[in-house]
This record gives structure tokens, C-alpha cells and sequence, in this order.
């Protein structure tokens, strides 16, 4: 929620166009339960870097 904060600000004050991205994981939290929250956050990890390797700069 920080971060989010500093962002909007920053699109106010400076201007420009920004997007925002919510994700909901389906079975996140089987994986969690099943394998651990290590687990699920080497999951998470992995859609960060895809979706990173997805969009321009």
C-alpha cells in the first residue's frame, strides 16, 4: 500500500500515464497450504518475473 501511494503521488505531481495491475493467483493458496508459504512464494516469484519479461520499460 506504500509503494501505491508513492506512485499516485508521483502521477500526481508529475503527470504521465501509469497503470496498475491486480492479480488474483486461482489455488495460491493450495499451494500454500500444501507446500508451504516458500513454496508459494517461489510461485509468485516466477509470475513476477514473467509478467516483468511481458512489458515494455
Amino acid at each position: 500500500m506504500d509503494e501505491l501511494s508513492r506512485w499516485c503521488w508521483r502521477a500526481h505531481r508529475y503527470g504521465g500515464e501509469y497503470g496498475l495491475l491486480f492479480i488474483d493467483v486461482d489455488n495460491l493458496k493450495s499451494v500454500n497450504d500444501k507446500d508451504g508459504h516458500q513454496a508459494g512464494d517461489i510461485v509468485l516469484v516466477a509470475i513476477a518475473k514473467a509478467l516483468l519479461a511481458s512489458v515494455r520499460r
